[in-house]
């Protein structure tokens, strides 16, 4: 196998560069520029970099033509951040995608994996699976949709086997610092009271090497195929997971459960039915306490620097 990553700065991403890098698999990344790669610093000399907008046609192309990857593990994505999720530069995204599946046929490429999201399906009150009803209520959720829809039906088209990963909530080590759970560790760690809201949604935490390696994992093997949810299979009442969190800190500290309004749009029940891709080899091996541990020393060595 040899790799092409785009989003390989990003949190998912770095995690899966680094499990490219130990397995010895040639691996290229697109990266905005050589100032964005420090969560890559580690393994920079180990893969092959490439700099400019993956949205320009001329740079992905070129950097595709420089390496000729046989599998292409796309990452990236313009404006996850839930204040973008909006935006119309979510076209961008679905314009690049359908680009990227036109310049693997080109090249020769059999296999793209790309990561796809919960929010495509919309809210829902019970646990999810494949066949579930799709009904983004974001512009973010509406450009997956279509990017995965489209995806499927040019990858067929063209002979190129396509896996796509909904991937539910994540945590873990090189998360946002912005990110509910990064924000919560550095609040608490500093001995202040969060304000928070009653956090009675039920949520579905993946840590992110689980979701890192399931990327590989659907890489190489060559019967996968199609749509798959990429989550931990359990979820647990938010107010849980912050009790946990700030335990592990100091039990005796506050939580301001309440003193935020939830906001409307906020789905009340998020959980992956991931027996499909536990059913390919894949399952999730690290508990939400141990990737909460995990995260706490990450943040904290974080904090030092």
């Amino acid at each position: 196998m040899k790799c092409f990553v785009t989003g390989a700065t990003g949190f998912v991403g770095s995690h899966v560069v680094r499990m490219l890098v130990d397995a010895k698999i040639p691996t290229a990344v697109l990266v905005r520029s050589n100032a964005s790669c420090g969560k890559l610093v580690p393994h920079l000399s180990d893969v092959e970099v490439f700099c400019g907008d993956m949205h320009d046609e001329s740079v992905l192309s070129g950097a595709l033509q420089g390496f000729l990857p046989d599998t292409i593990l796309h990452l990236g994505w313009t404006g996850v951040a839930s204040g973008n999720r909006n935006e119309t530069l979510q076209l961008c995204n679905l314009q690049t995608s359908i680009k990227l599946v036109q310049l693997a046929k080109s090249l020769g490429v059999s296999t793209i994996v790309a990561l796809g999201s919960q929010a495509e399906y919309g809210p829902k009150e019970s646990a999810i699976d494949e066949r579930s009803a799709c009904a983004p209520n974001t512009l973010y959720g509406a450009a997956k949709l279509a990017s995965s829809t489209i995806g499927i039906q040019l990858c067929k088209l063209n002979e190129i086997r396509f896996v796509w990963l909904r991937l539910f909530s994540c945590f873990g080590p090189g998360d946002h610092s912005g990110a509910m759970i990064p924000s919560l560790i550095s609040t608490l760690l500093a001995g202040e009271k969060p304000s928070l809201t009653s956090a009675r949604q039920n949520w579905d935490y993946l840590y992110v090497e689980d979701a890192a390696r399931a990327i590989i994992h659907s890489a190489m093997d060559s019967k996968l195929e199609g749509i798959f949810n990429l989550g931990s299979g359990n979820a647990v009442e938010l107010r849980q997971v912050i009790e946990c969190i700030r335990d592990q800190i100091d039990s005796s500290l506050p939580l301001g459960f309440g003193e935020m309004e939830q906001n409307p749009d906020a789905p009340k029940h998020l959980e992956a039915n991931i027996g499909k891709l536990v059913a390919s080899g894949w399952k999730p091996d690290t508990s939400l306490l141990q990737g909460i541990k995990t995260t706490i020393e990450w943040v904290k060595k974080e904090v030092k620097q």
